[in-house]
């Protein structure tokens, strides 16, 4: 059997027991409050006359007499309905994957776009490490190169102070010496 072979077949069996459920319903008492099923509905077909049938059932009148859809009107009409709401589910699935398609479709190019931006930024930042770098080695050799003239300075200065201080000494010295040979002719007398 087909797929909508046994579909059919499943909403005549269920049809057909709503009928029979409704002709149980009909001669029960109008004055008791009975419970209505899942998916059926209450009618009145003439005053005084309820009938229980499926939601959706239609009813049509020609002068006084009330026509219920029987139940082949009912499966065929429910059956073209669910098949043009699966169309229309289909329609929108398409278009729904379509502007789908159309946003991943965007999304790759931006993101492309994104890539090659930071690829772009990536270059131009180590651009300018580098140029930083260099700036930062050139300075740092200036700062050496002071340095070591301000060792130079130091150590010129240093032993210039040693000279001094041997100068010094020696000055010392010489006036130690003309002291003791002033002194000694002082002593004499």
């Amino acid at each position: 059997m087909g797929r909508n072979t046994r579909a059919a077949t499943f909403f005549f069996v269920v049809f057909l027991s709503a009928c029979c459920m409704c002709a149980a319903y009909l001669f029960a008492q109008e004055d008791k409050k009975e419970e209505i099923p899942a998916g059926m509905e209450l009618l009145e077909v003439r005053p005084g006359l309820k009938q229980i049938v499926p939601k959706g059932t239609k009813v049509s009148k020609i002068g006084d007499l009330t026509i219920l859809e029987d139940s082949n009107e009912y499966m065929a009409r429910r059956f073209e309905e669910t098949g043009q709401l699966l169309k229309n589910d289909q329609a929108a699935q398409e278009e729904i994957r379509k502007d789908l398609d159309e946003l991943l479709a965007s999304n790759k190019n931006v993101f492309e776009g994104l890539k090659k931006d930071m690829e772009a930024r990536l270059l131009e930042v180590s651009a300018k490490s580098e140029d930083n770098k260099k700036g930062a080695e050139e300075r740092l050799d200036k700062i050496e190169s002071v340095q070591d003239n301000v060792y130079r300075r130091l150590e010129r200065l240093a032993a210039r102070q040693e000279e001094l201080a041997n100068e010094i000494e020696r000055m010392r010295d010489v006036l130690f010496e003309m002291r003791e040979s002033i002194e000694e002719p002082k002593e004499k007398k």
